[in-house]
């Protein structure tokens, strides 16, 4: 990690907490069972999932960059960090009662993993050129 100033080390930490928390409310969602009326057509768990995990992504993939200052490894970063939590987030919903987990849901968290990593380097990288050109 390279030398931070204070104010660096403060969004750092803020940007962490924001993760745990996000992370903390996922686990605590997937703790009980899903409420029929989410469920509007066939397979939309598929996008919720897509979703949540794309902010996931996105936030990993900023604190990434808080530590390597690398466009490449913080979106390695954030797409890895995320889909790693879907795959335990899936297993953890195996042994909750009402819930069920599916390789179709482990892809769509990947998925929105890496897409919403890679989204957020994306923007990263242009605020960036445009703001030290």
């Amino acid at each position: 990690m390279k030398e931070q100033s204070v104010g660096g080390r403060v969004m750092l930490g803020l940007e962490v907490g924001v993760w745990l928390g996000y992370t903390s409310l996922i686990f605590f969602l997937s703790s009980h069972p899903a409420p029929p009326a989410l469920f509007l057509f066939t397979h939309v768990d598929k996008l919720y999932h897509t979703a949540a995990f794309m902010v996931l992504g996105a936030i990993g993939c900023q604190i990434g960059f808080r530590f390597t200052h690398s466009l490449f490894w913080s979106v390695w970063l954030g797409g890895l960090t995320a889909s790693l939590f879907g795959i335990s987030d899936e297993w953890h919903q195996f042994f909750v009662p009402g819930r069920s987990s599916s390789m179709g849901d482990i892809i769509a968290d990947f998925c929105g993993a890496w897409f919403g990593a890679l989204l957020w380097g994306t923007w990263i990288g242009h605020y960036y050129r445009k703001v030290f050109k």
